[in-house]
């Protein structure tokens, strides 16, 4: 039995966060999500933004059942 590693690569952007989930080297899941200022004023310092973003990501993951 073979095992299929996965990677999740996650970019925090100033008004985005890309994230992408790879099976060895080939990319099965891509997302950007988007952030509207609005969104990301209530924030004082980036550091801030960790629960709200890992939010954002572990949803997108549950929806793509991955």
């Amino acid at each position: 039995m073979s095992t299929v590693i996965r990677i999740l690569a996650i970019n925090p952007g100033s008004t985005s966060t890309k994230i992408a989930v790879f099976e060895g080297e080939i990319p099965v899941f891509v997302k950007n999500i988007k952030h509207s200022t609005e969104q990301l004023d209530t924030f004082e310092k980036i550091t801030d933004q960790f629960s709200f973003r890992k939010n954002l990501i572990l949803k997108q993951l549950e929806e793509a059942n991955i």
